[in-house]
């Protein structure tokens, strides 16, 4: 990243607004375009594209599934949208007869400024989620039908508390289920170069590692060494049995 220059994220989605007719039919531009023209006519190449405005953009999929994009930093993120696709006669592809279309998501920063977008897959139809930026953009909020989520991502340790949930790591995901037919909610956690503590349980470890609560055990998973995961329990959690197990390899 240049000190004086400002930048951009490019995502690209193979959404249906871009090959409405489906995967067999070619899209919404012309497959032999050249790229030199196409990158000279950037956000114009589509002709009718839609103007992307906001943080939180829904994809639809040729195959019941779409995608929610939620762009948490910029909080005001400034979007060009544009078109690409090639076949038919695809190299890569047994069927012949299909086209490959992409959407460009092109997301712009001033300089020294970071981006932090969350993808999330979900079935055509089912209930959107609920997604807020938090941590001053180093984190996103998550409401959905089984629960909260809360994740941090940043380039270094940050301490942050957002929503029950109290980070001092580079990044922390938690996701805080509801209580069914009585038994206790689900909780499980993940950390990476720290710690982090939500609902009576306090995760820490100096590489990465994942914990799960259940009803009668604790399961820890880590990429280092099992000794240097540290678990502080509140409660009934004091009687669960804690299983640590290593994805590192013996030797």
């Amino acid at each position: 990243m240049r000190p004086d220059s400002p930048t951009a994220l490019h995502w690209w989605v193979m959404s249906k607004a871009v090959q409405p007719d489906g995967i067999a039919k070619p899209g919404v531009v012309p497959t032999k375009l050249d790229e030199k023209n196409w990158l000279a006519n950037l956000g114009h190449n589509w002709k009718g594209a839609p103007k992307l405005t906001g943080q939180l953009q829904h994809f639809e999929g040729h195959f019941n599934v779409d995608l929610d994009m939620f762009i948490a930093s910029p909080e005001k993120p400034v979007i060009v949208t544009d078109a690409i696709g090639v076949g038919p006669n695809l190299a890569y592809c047994a069927n012949k007869d299909l086209y490959e279309y992409q959407q460009l998501v092109r997301i712009e920063q001033p300089a020294l400024k970071g981006y932090l977008t969350l993808l999330t897959p979900r079935f055509a139809g089912s209930t959107p989620p609920k997604y807020r930026t938090i941590a001053e953009g180093n984190g996103v909020a998550i409401e959905h039908a089984a629960g909260q989520d809360v994740l941090f991502l940043a380039d270094e340790v940050i301490k942050e508390s957002e929503e029950g949930v109290k980070l001092n790591a580079r990044a922390g995901f938690a996701r805080i289920g509801k209580e069914r037919e009585g038994k206790p909610a689900l909780l499980r956690l993940m950390v990476v170069e720290g710690s982090i503590k939500a609902e009576g349980v306090t995760l820490t470890c100096p590489g990465s590692a994942s914990l799960v609560v259940r009803e009668k055990s604790i399961d820890v998973v880590t990429d280092g060494d099992r000794a240097a995961v540290k678990l502080d329990l509140s409660g009934r959690l004091k009687k669960l049995p804690v299983n640590i197990t290593t994805t590192r390899k013996a030797g």
